[in-house]
């Protein structure tokens, strides 16, 4: 019976406790992650069915192994995704150091000192005043109770920074793929060009011939073979400038796949499919927006936010500590390892916070600041994507339109250079109607070949839009950050 006042007062004392911790205030998050499916809608993106593009490895629709040789070089050999996976060991290291944190701790403890008794304390004599040895050898344990979630909201939040660390060595893949194909089109288009410049040379070169011999006749002026060998000069040039940008791409991918720039030299001419031989599907469902690594990693940082934030708000109640000891103690350093210096013990400690000026308030706050900016940086990247995947769209479009368009003039100006070309050599026309038409028809190549190019690149920005294949999803994730928002 006389356990039972004591039986009554713990509760009430429990409560008081309770009561007498530091108050959170009234703060809350602001930030509101957006439906991505508001911004579906329209000719490019709708609500059809998931469909099963881009393939992972997308590259290899443009039809070149050698690019596709390079783009698992560089997935092998490239210094970001060596730091990416860097990235990726130290999140898994600070989750397990949080698991640590919430389990069992055991220490090893070994103290010697040497100390003067005051005379004036509460030792008696013959302690009082006298100088001795004393040791202490036990081991120390501890273990935090987690009755509020505190370890298990940190480890969540250390587990979801892991996540995040994945999907961006996910996102530095993609980039490099895109990177590399970006180069590899550009440098297809450079060779092209070099081919087109070549031919024109050669025809400017029997331009000059031929007006040479007509100076020689006396047919023409000698300004007009003047202007013919300035002709052949310019086409040289341009020859040399196309040559320049060529080993600058050389370069750009060798660095790409994480090589020097002998890489480059040694890489052999880009080899792809023609033209027209990639394409768009003809609607988009707006489900392939979510599969980019980017938004995946972004979503993994919001889901942390949250864990912090449940964390932070653990800290306003009691912390319960069960703490242990057992080893050997004694006064005097001969009487350490006697049977009658064991010493343990048990029992809980309490940890209250009543009055701290406002530190915990404002820890739950940087808390929540953090959460409304990973939700803001998730909108951007959502509205991004939806932007970049119109844009590839229209580019693809708009480009297959001009084509057609190039192509027949093209045609046209084919025969007319043809038509010009012949007249010169019977004498009835001049050199300056053949430099005309040659002109617009090497204008109207370039065209054909920039026109192709682009076709390609965009084609190349739509899948790296779409995630380039990566299905990885995080619906737990979406559909957390609904139900949590708003109750914080």
């Amino acid at each position: 019976m006389r356990h039972r006042p004591l039986k009554l007062i713990l509760p009430l004392v429990a409560a008081a406790v309770l009561s007498a911790c530091a108050s959170m205030g009234d703060s809350r998050t602001t930030g509101k992650p957006i439906d991505a499916a508001a911004l579906a809608g329209g000719a490019t993106l709708g609500q059809a069915p998931a469909a099963a593009w881009p393939m992972p490895r997308w590259w290899q629709a443009l039809g070149d192994p050698a690019l596709d040789a390079l783009v698992d070089e560089a997935m092998a050999g490239s210094p970001g995704l060596a730091a990416a996976q860097a990235r990726i060991a130290r999140a898994q290291a600070l989750a397990g150091l949080s698991e640590a944190n919430g389990g069992p701790q055991l220490g090893l403890s070994a103290d010697v000192s040497r100390q003067r008794f005051s005379e004036n304390y509460m030792q008696p004599a013959p302690l009082a005043g006298s100088v001795r040895d004393s040791g202490r050898l036990a081991l120390d344990g501890s273990w935090e109770l987690d009755f509020f979630g505190k370890h298990r909201a940190e480890l969540d939040a250390a587990l979801s920074r892991g996540r995040a660390a994945g999907f961006e060595a996910e996102a530095v893949r993609l980039a490099l793929a895109t990177g590399l194909a970006r180069a590899w089109v550009q440098l297809d288009r450079e060779y092209a060009g070099q081919d087109l410049l070549t031919a024109t040379l050669r025809q400017r070169e029997r331009v000059a011939e031929l007006s040479a011999r007509r100076v020689k006749a006396g047919l023409d002026a000698q300004s007009d073979a003047k202007v013919a060998t300035a002709g052949v000069a310019t086409m040289r040039q341009e020859i040399e400038a196309s040559r320049e940008r060529i080993a600058l791409l050389r370069n750009q991918i060798a660095a790409l796949t994480g090589a020097g720039p002998a890489r480059g030299e040694a890489l052999a001419r880009p080899r792809m499919a023609p033209a027209g031989a990639v394409g768009v599907p003809a609607s988009l469902p707006a489900e392939l927006v979510a599969r980019r690594p980017d938004i995946a990693a972004q979503q993994a940082r919001i889901e942390a936010s949250l864990r912090d934030i449940d964390a932070a708000r653990t800290l306003f109640y009691p912390n319960v500590n069960l703490v242990g000891f057992v080893g050997l103690q004694s006064l005097g350093m001969g009487n350490l390892f006697d049977g009658g210096s064991r010493i343990a013990g048990i029992g809980p400690a309490l940890r209250l916070p009543i009055f701290d000026g406002g530190r915990l308030r404002a820890n739950l706050k940087v808390s929540q600041a953090d959460f409304d900016a990973a939700a803001a940086q998730y909108n951007g990247l959502v509205v991004d994507a939806f932007r970049e995947v119109a844009d590839a769209v229209a580019a693809s479009q708009g480009v297959a339109r001009q084509r057609a368009e190039q192509q027949r003039a093209e045609a046209d100006l084919r025969e007319a250079y043809g038509i010009a070309e012949a007249r010169y050599g019977q004498g009835l026309g001049n050199q300056l109607a053949v430099l005309a038409v040659e002109d617009r028809l090497l204008a109207q190549q370039r065209s054909g070949v920039e026109l192709a190019a682009r076709e390609r690149l965009a084609w190349v920005d739509l899948n790296r839009a779409l995630g380039g294949g990566f299905t990885a999803r995080s619906d737990r994730t979406r559909s957390d950050i609904q139900d949590k928002t708003a109750a914080r």
